[in-house]
């Protein structure tokens, strides 16, 4: 139907822009969905727009969900193989294969992850095998001397798509054929329009989809771009040249002062036009801009921390101050220790390893227990779970006769403890007639990671505290990943880890803890997460050379070529 793009500098009023025609088009009962970067961005703008007046006829989700609503619209599955099975689907496929080139890259714990990744941005693309053998082949000619490398990268990709398809395929294809029904039948989409805010770059994959869906409903893109400004731009220069090629109206909007603070306006304005500018006059910056000097990594924290406290004290709200760090998630505990000191409430979410959740912990140490090489120290984890035991003190016994005794394997530990309380239990010995059986051994892991976390509750009708947030969190992972483990054994036994390569598994998934922002909440986050915000302060850490902007890492596959 129509794209609208428009462009402009930082506060050139894009935001406003964009949420004048989210209101109108709610208000002419069109439903509009507003699309932003991340979740804590979505909560924002709901709840900018609610205080308006605008709180039902319209949608602010991510890119992620948009894929579902395309999904559901074309009447498809929206999530394709999970993570999990596409790294079990290309360390199979390159097991299988008789590799010469790559045969000592394919012995690398690394090789999966890195092979899965090239795979997932090639289907980005709308790479597809034909086109890949045909571009490593021409590859090859070019360069003879790396013809087996080539033909061996194409002969595995061609493999893993033609196995990922029958295991429920790759999430961008899926993305793909989906907004291709829709093109097919637009009256499923029924014009819905959308508008996309807060993207300072778009990947192919949400190019395809902005430019598809232009053409059933009304399309509207914001950039950060101005047309005189190459080298502050230069990274969206070709998202900008795809859309602009097609855009049926570009608004192009003027760089405005009058969304800065009085008193910081004439400084904050000229800091955002001038930058990368050969160096010229300048106002005087007064309080608007600051330096802050630290002599280490956390006396930089200190100073950010204790900036944050005197802006609240001054009368700034902390959800209006932001603290934009790059390794944000990376120094998460040292930042919160150092924010907790200074009295500073802060929202930071980041990822941590299941194995180092309590629940996630308790979970994989009583996988462990149930197999032969369990020890003894496995065991006592696992029965040292808040609620597991009425009467703790036995795994005080239990441990003392392990010291006592030396008694190493999960084993001897289980039979002492038999001794000890008088019974076995039976879910371990369970767990290990199970462990040949890899889709039965989960579903029966996944119930009782239900029962560690409710284990602690039992009999007190408790609601869950915000710090058990975690354990839920980790639950949700588990589950999950269990489940996903359990599908890929019954399709495929040869692609499901055994037992022990599932403790590994379930030991790296990825568990997001932390406090969302919200009201109260000081943000701290990386750069990236805070492109669609909006703040009255912002304070920048970490801008040394090589850590901010960081550098890129090279292509383990491609990184010559």
């Amino acid at each position: 139907m129509s794209l609208e793009l428009l462009t402009g500098p930082a506060n050139a009023e894009k935001a406003g822009a964009v949420l004048d025609r989210v209101r109108s088009f709610t208000d002419g009962g069109a439903e509009p969905i507003l699309v932003v970067p991340t979740s804590p961005d979505a909560i924002a703008y709901r709840r900018e727009l609610a205080a308006g007046g605008w709180i039902f006829g319209f949608a602010v989700m991510t890119f992620d969900k948009l894929r579902e609503e395309i999904a559901a619209r074309a009447g498809m599955p929206a999530q394709g193989a999970g993570q999990v099975t596409r790294q079990r689907v290309a360390a199979g496929v390159a097991a299988a294969a008789r590799l010469e080139a790559l045969a000592d890259a394919v012995a690398t714990a690394g090789f999966a992850p890195a092979f899965t990744a090239l795979c997932d941005e090639l289907a980005e693309h709308r790479i597809g095998p034909g086109l890949w053998h045909t571009a490593m082949r021409a590859w090859a000619a070019a360069e003879p001397a790396r013809e087996p490398y080539a033909l061996e990268l194409a002969h595995l990709y061609g493999t893993y798509c033609d196995r990922l398809e029958t295991l429920g395929g790759d999430p961008s294809t899926l993305t793909h054929r989906g907004v291709s029904a829709l093109l097919e039948e637009p009256r499923r989409w029924a014009e819905r329009p959308v508008l996309f805010y807060g993207f300072d770059d778009l990947t192919p994959i949400e190019l395809d989809v902005v430019k598809a869906l232009a053409r059933i409903a009304p399309v509207t893109v914001s950039l950060p771009y101005e047309d005189d400004r190459d080298d502050l731009y230069r990274s969206r220069a070709r998202a900008f040249g795809d859309l602009a090629a097609v855009a049926d109206r570009h608004e192009r909007l003027p760089a405005l002062a009058e969304h800065y603070e009085p008193q910081a306006r004439a400084a904050l304005h000229h800091l955002e036009r001038a930058l990368f500018e050969p160096p010229g006059e300048r106002p005087d910056p007064g309080d608007a801009i600051a330096l802050l000097d630290g002599g280490g990594e956390r006396a930089e924290l200190e100073l950010l921390a204790e900036a944050a406290r005197e802006a609240i004290a001054g009368g700034i709200a902390p959800e209006d101050i932001a603290v934009a760090l790059p390794d944000a998630e990376t120094a998460g505990p040292l930042i919160e220790r150092v924010f907790a000191e200074a009295g500073v409430p802060i929202a930071l979410e980041r990822r941590v390893p299941l194995g180092h959740t309590a629940l996630g912990r308790t979970l994989i140490a009583m996988l462990r227990a149930a197999l032969p090489d369990g020890s003894a120290a496995d065991l006592l984890v696992w029965l040292r779970l808040p609620g597991r035991l009425d009467n703790p003190q036995l795994a005080d016994r239990l441990e003392a006769r392990v010291r006592r005794e030396g008694l190493a394997s999960a084993f001897a530990a289980h039979a002492a403890w038999e001794e000890i309380a008088g019974f076995r239990y039976t879910q371990l010995d369970e767990l290990a007639a199970l462990a040949a059986r890899t889709d039965r051994l989960c579903d029966r892991l996944g119930h009782h990671a239900q029962l560690q976390l409710t284990v602690p509750w039992k009999q007190r009708a408790a609601l869950l505290p915000q710090d058990g947030e975690v354990d839920a969190r980790a639950l949700e992972v588990a589950r999950g990943t269990l489940a996903e483990v359990a599908a890929l054994a019954r399709a495929d036994r040869a692609l499901a880890p055994k037992a022990a390569e599932l403790i590994e598994l379930l030991a790296t998934q990825e568990v997001r803890v932390g406090r969302a922002p919200g009201a109260g909440l000081v943000t701290v986050a990386r750069p990236l997460r805070l492109r669609a915000r909006r703040v009255r302060v912002l304070l920048l850490g970490r801008l040394q050379e090589g850590l901010f902007p960081s550098p890129g890492a090279p292509d383990p596959f491609l990184g010559d070529a």
